[in-house]
């Protein structure tokens, strides 16, 4: 701490006997940082911000299958109301910069396709995902054969 003290005590002096030209020039030098931290600070406000915004959006776009015409009675094809309703859901999430899942949800009960499923990847990085109604809640009938 004494040391502390005899360097200030030393630099005080030195102030003291510096020129009032060189005294003008370290209050403009103290100016300029003060007006870049006071910057420096006003990016580091408007990036967070930003940041907040941006996590208000969705990382999983979720897509209800019924609301595309889904009918889950195990005897209606599926195949167009589904592929849309993954269509619509690739298409969301490209829009998203932050999303990391695209899902279509399907209703409980036995969903018939007679089609295989084509699944789009809007972007890289980007999953996809069906979802039901749990185990044995919602069941896809694969009926190929019936198109052949």
């Amino acid at each position: 701490m004494i040391n502390v003290l005899r360097a200030l005590a030393a630099l005080t002096l030195m102030l003291l006997a510096l020129p009032p030209t060189a005294l003008a020039q370290i209050d403009t030098t103290a100016r300029g940082i003060a007006s870049q931290a006071k910057a420096t600070a006003a990016t580091a406000q408007s990036t967070a911000t930003a940041a907040q915004s941006t996590a208000a959006l969705p990382a999983t776009v979720t897509i209800y299958a019924k609301a595309y015409g889904v009918v889950a009675d195990g005897a209606t094809a599926n195949d167009t109301p589904l592929a849309n309703a993954i269509t619509a859901a690739a298409t969301a999430a490209s829009t998203y910069a932050n999303a990391q899942f695209y899902e279509v949800v399907l209703p409980a009960g036995q969903i018939r396709i007679t089609q295989p499923l084509v699944v789009m990847q809007p972007m890289t990085n980007v999953g996809f995902r069906l979802r039901g109604a749990g185990r044995n809640g919602t069941v896809i009938l694969a009926d190929f054969a019936s198109t052949q």
